[in-house]
């Protein structure tokens, strides 16, 4: 049909919208194996296609307009889709990494397809791993821009995680000496303005990072905005009411004024200087830009603003503010917040 008439040896479609009918054939019919494989998939005609979601599938946007196809399409090209660290990516990479993504984050409601329209070559995007002689060796490889030295920022991340633990484990400690010297002087009959209110566990964490501080009693205090947060979310899939019921029957601290946080107080949180180390649920990525004193399982607590029948919800991986039915249960969590002012 009409890419068949195309001149052009690589074309690429990237369609946010559901679209099927064309009689796609699947991609990678050379086999990676051979010696020379990224350059023949490289310079063999190719003419390939993903799309949000099959016939007939209702296509998720995020605030603004932005696509949960795009989202993940844009992760898969920032290198997230080089699974085995080859320093390049083909279209097949990108499209067997996006479609079990978005697939998941709708609950199979929206399915990418991919295919190949003609020809039996790859698109494939340079990364910055790939040497310079392999690059040039290689006709119609696409780079990207503003490549990122990756081993670089992975070992000062790494350095950075390594001196905030130990200063946390410093914090804990002498939290725990505290708490030893409190528990011995109840014993002997005194009283102490820091005992813990006896309707809430501690929960045995204590600790300042930057700007917040926990308190061990399941809340953590940002200075900034005088925000307390709870110290974990629920823990589990969960749908808008349920999410705010929850938060409104959160008792850390001993406080009963907890309440279901809005978008821009989560997006308070949202730190990208910031990686948590908490690990996360089953099936969530983890690594969510916030501080490590808030242990959030899965990327995207629910937030108070409602339309209709859709709820808003806020995503750590990326910053994204998305809006869903107030009835999905997928990857989504309640975070409780109160204000102290």
């Amino acid at each position: 049909g009409f890419s068949r008439r195309l001149q052009a040896k690589h074309v690429l479609y990237l369609i946010d919208s559901a679209f099927a009918g064309l009689g796609l054939t699947k991609s990678g019919t050379i086999p990676p194996g051979e010696r020379d494989y990224l350059q023949k998939v490289s310079t063999r005609r190719a003419h390939q296609i993903l799309t949000a979601g099959g016939k007939g599938e209702l296509v998720h946007l995020e605030q603004g307009g932005l696509g949960v196809f795009t989202e993940y399409v844009l992760e898969a090209l920032d290198g997230s889709a080089d699974r085995d660290g080859k320093g390049f990516i083909t279209f097949s990479d990108i499209a067997s990494y996006v479609k079990p993504k978005v697939s998941r984050f709708t609950g199979t409601k929206q399915v990418p397809q991919y295919g190949n329209i003609d020809g039996e070559g790859e698109f494939v995007f340079v990364l910055a791993a790939l040497p310079a002689a392999q690059k040039a060796a290689t006709p119609g490889l696409v780079a990207p821009q503003a490549p990122i030295d990756e081993e670089k920022r992975l070992a000062e991340e790494q350095a950075r995680l390594r001196k905030e633990k130990e200063e946390l484990e410093k914090q804990i400690k002498e939290a725990q000496r505290e708490a030893a010297e409190r528990k011995e002087t109840e014993r002997k009959g005194m009283t102490t303005a820091m005992v813990t209110p006896p309707s809430v566990p501690a929960l045995g964490v204590s600790g300042r990072d930057g700007r917040f501080i926990a308190s061990g009693d399941g809340t953590v205090l940002d200075t900034r905005t005088n925000l307390m947060w709870a110290v974990k979310d629920n823990g589990a899939n969960i749908s808008w009411q349920d999410a705010k019921n929850y938060c409104e029957n959160y008792r850390g601290g001993g406080y009963t004024d907890w309440r279901m946080p809005t978008q821009d107080e989560l997006a308070g949180l949202y730190d990208t200087a910031i990686t948590n180390t908490n690990p996360p649920a089953e099936g969530c990525s983890g690594g969510y830009h916030l501080t490590n004193l808030i242990n959030l399982t899965c990327c995207c607590p629910w937030a108070s603003e409602t339309r209709g029948s859709m709820a808003a919800n806020f995503g750590f991986s990326n910053g994204p503010r998305h809006w869903l039915d107030q009835s999905y249960v997928g990857s989504i969590r309640a975070l409780p917040v109160r204000s102290t002012r």
